[in-house]
């Protein structure tokens, strides 16, 4: 019975958390979802990265997918705030601790990192018929991405998406603040990927440094071919490893320059 209260406050941990998770995602992709909705009726209607619309009955198993992913975000958040009670954790709260030029720079390597571990495990996911056929293949029962597919993943694939932090935190000392900006800003870019709609400006895929950034018409592409465009921030690795789509930066001219809009598919309604 002695452990009983640990349980319980464990278990109460983990619901704050989910619940925290789950606002999270339903105002980040609400807000995509609304202004996609404002774009298609508006001038940036051409910037529709594809023409054909997925049913309702996919979009709503689209959010139950990214709901059942936010519980196991959950899990691993709980984990988080037991390994730095523990002091297994690297996690700081105090600025001085490490400075403010090694906050920067613990930023810059979270990204950096997270964009290749995610290219890694990405593309084993896709290599693997395994890995593929029983775990990942759920985020690619979506072909036209809306902004609640974000988090439209099998339990295990959300696993290994969030594992990134706590890994990173065990490695390398990180400031609270910055732990957390990040998670919502990774939520942020991973939905704008998922967006259906290019928002980034005109010229980036020609710039000679922006084209290296990930755009939404990069994953859309990767969500229609599959075999492509694994990288999360930037597409690098996919530049350098050959998994660049070679239809990416002239479909992104395309719709960033007022032609007609979708990379592939008529006006119908997609249902499975």
């Amino acid at each position: 019975m002695s452990n009983a209260p640990d349980l319980l406050a464990i278990l109460g941990l983990w619901g704050a958390i989910a619940l925290d998770t789950i606002a999270q995602y339903v105002v980040i992709a609400g807000g995509f979802h609304l202004l996609a909705g404002i774009l298609a009726r508006g001038a940036w209607s051409h910037r529709k990265i594809q023409r054909r619309v997925p049913s309702r009955k996919l979009v709503w198993r689209e959010f139950q997918y990214s709901l059942r992913s936010c519980l196991v975000f959950a899990v691993v958040g709980v984990a988080c705030v037991l390994l730095k009670r523990a002091g297994l954790s690297k996690e700081y709260d105090r600025v001085a601790d490490h400075g403010w030029p090694y906050l920067f720079l613990s930023t810059y390597l979270m990204f950096a990192i997270h964009d290749v571990w995610h290219y890694a495990l990405h593309r084993l996911c896709h290599e693997v018929p395994f890995l593929y056929r029983n775990v990942h293949k759920t985020h690619h029962t979506f072909a036209t991405p809306t902004p609640w597919s974000a988090d439209a993943f099998h339990p295990l694939d959300a696993l290994v998406n969030i594992s990134f932090l706590p890994l990173f935190a065990l490695l390398l000392p990180v400031h609270a603040v910055v732990l957390k900006a990040y998670l919502v800003l990774a939520v942020v870019l991973n939905t704008l990927g998922h967006s259906g709609y290019e928002l980034m400006p005109k010229g980036l895929t020609r710039h000679w440094l922006l084209r290296y950034l990930n755009t939404a018409t990069a994953h859309d592409l990767h969500h229609q071919k599959v075999h492509a465009n694994y990288g999360l921030y930037t597409n690098i690795l996919d530049r350098l490893l050959g998994t660049y789509h070679p239809a990416t930066a002239a479909t992104y001219e395309r719709l960033t320059d007022g032609g007609a809009a979708g990379a592939v598919g008529a006006n119908e309604e997609i249902t499975a």
